[in-house]
């Protein structure tokens, strides 16, 4: 029969064991998302960069058509005004031809407030589209080819640690490393506080 406080030992080393190995398996799958995330990115930048620049790209030239049928459609207005309604056309010629009755008092206006007896040419103003803020890090993972080749090697550097000194299996073999580690440092601290 076993006494009491091997039985909890027993407790307590499993429950330690069981700690280590979440702690294994969760540091295992992490540097295989971290590696993931990195080859991920690297082979994707040049994609989602050129999407985003077609975006930029579509949004501009949609404000762009948008301004145009504003201008069409305000054209259309003018036409049928001046097929409809013969004061226009007189008051148009008066301005060409800068005639003006003797008992006219002319008023100056901005020129913005004036009618204007020519069509001005029209371009229309696109807003300014807003770059995102992760644009200048895929322009780099694009551009730069050591960026591109540090970050493969460090996600199969990343992969390669995480299946020979993290997979979920190696707990036990993690566990005493990490408390030889800690018996080391406690040794080696303690003979500094002590001298």
């Amino acid at each position: 029969m076993t006494s009491p406080t091997s039985i909890g030992d027993d407790h307590r080393h499993q429950d330690d064991m069981t700690s280590v190995q979440l702690v294994v398996s969760l540091l295992f799958w992490g540097l295989l998302l971290v590696a993931g995330v990195l080859y991920g990115v690297v082979s994707l930048a040049p994609k989602l960069l050129i999407n985003a620049e077609l975006d930029a790209r579509y949004l501009t030239v949609q404000s762009q058509l948008v301004g145009l049928e504003q201008r069409v459609t305000e054209l259309r207005h003018i036409s049928l005004a001046l097929e409809n309604d013969p004061r226009i056309l007189q008051e148009l010629a008066r301005i060409d031809l800068d005639a003006a009755s003797p008992d006219e008092e002319r008023i100056h206006l901005p020129a913005e407030l004036t009618l204007q007896s020519r069509v001005a040419d029209f371009r229309s103003s696109a807003p300014e589209v807003t770059r995102a803020w992760y644009l200048p890090i895929l322009r780099a993972f694009v551009e730069n080819q050591r960026l591109r080749m540090t970050s493969l090697l460090s996600a199969a550097a990343l992969v390669i640690i995480a299946f020979l000194f993290l997979h979920p299996s190696q707990a036990t073999q993690v566990r005493s490393g990490w408390n030889s580690v800690r018996r080391f440092t406690s040794c080696v601290t303690g003979r500094y506080r002590q001298g």
